[in-house]
C-alpha cells in the first residue's frame, strides 16, 4: 500500500469517522497542499532563512470553517510497511515548522493577546503508528514540541483486542483540537489589554529587526555617556 493510498483508504475514512460531529465547524483538506498561513508568509518579502525553508507540502490540514484558519496538520511518513527513518525525522521537522508558521500567524493577528495560551497539535503516522505532538510557546522565542500520545492502529483481527487505545488516541486528538480551536477563537477576538511582558514576547518573534535597533540604540546611548 503506497502513501497515497493510505492516507485515501485509512486515514481519511477514520478522521471523517472521529470527526464527524466537528464537520460544521472543521474542514480537513487532504492531498499535497501548502498551508494559507506560510504563503501570507512567503507574500511578505521576509528575509528569515528558516521561513524561507519550511514551505513544504503537507499531507492533511485541519482547518477552522467559520474563521478560515489552519490549526492542524498531519504526516503520514510512507507506506505502513515501509521503514524509513530518515522520512520519519524529516517529517516531524516539517510538522514542527508549520505549527510554528501557524502559532507565528496567530500571534501578529491579536499581537496584545497571550500566545503562550495557544497549544497546537499534529499528528504522524509511521508504520501504522500515530504520534500526537503539541507544540506551544513556553517563553519569548522558545518553543517546544513534544509527543503526548502514540498509539496503533489495528492491522489484523487478532490487533482488535487492542484496538481500544487507538480508540482512546483518536478520541483524544479530536478533543485536543476542540480545545485549541476554541482557545484560538477566543484569543482572536480578545479585545488585549494584557500585560507589557506579554505584549514583548510577541513582538520579539516577529519583529528581530527592531530588536537588534533597539540594541543599536542603547549602545550608542553608552557610549555617548563614555565620550
Amino acid at each position: 500500500m503506497s502513501e497515497g493510498t493510505y492516507i485515501v483508504n485509512v486515514l481519511a475514512p477514520i478522521l471523517g469517522y472521529f470527526f464527524n460531529k466537528k464537520k460544521k465547524d472543521w474542514l480537513v483538506s487532504y492531498g499535497e497542499t501548502c498551508l494559507k498561513a506560510f504563503a501570507t508568509d512567503i507574500n511578505s518579502n521576509k528575509k528569515d532563512d528558516e521561513r524561507r525553508s519550511s514551505g513544504k507540502k503537507i499531507d492533511t490540514i485541519i482547518s477552522m470553517r467559520e474563521e478560515d484558519k489552519e490549526i492542524s496538520v498531519i504526516e503520514v511518513s510512507g507506506p505502513p510497511t515501509k521503514n524509513d527513518w530518515t522520512h520519519f525525522t524529516g517529517d516531524r521537522m516539517k510538522i514542527m515548522k508549520m505549527l510554528k508558521t501557524l502559532m507565528n500567524q496567530f500571534a501578529k493577528l491579536n499581537p496584545s493577546s497571550d500566545i503562550a495560551l495557544i497549544r497546537l497539535y499534529g499528528l504522524q503516522v509511521y508504520l501504522n503508528e500515530l504520534t500526537i505532538y503539541e507544540f506551544q510557546l513556553r517563553y519569548s522565542e522558545i518553543y517546544t514540541i513534544e509527543a503526548i500520545f502514540t498509539f496503533s492502529l489495528p492491522k489484523t483481527w487478532a490487533d482488535m483486542a487492542k484496538a481500544d487505545k487507538a480508540i482512546i488516541g483518536l478520541l483524544k486528538y479530536e478533543r485536543l483540537l476542540s480545545e485549541s480551536s476554541k482557545t484560538i477563537r477566543d484569543f482572536l477576538w480578545s479585545s488585549g489589554g494584557e500585560a507589557e511582558a506579554i505584549k514583548m514576547a510577541t513582538r520579539m518573534i516577529h519583529t528581530p529587526k527592531s530588536t537588534e535597533k533597539a540594541k543599536n540604540i542603547k549602545s550608542t546611548k553608552k557610549m555617548k555617556k563614555k565620550n
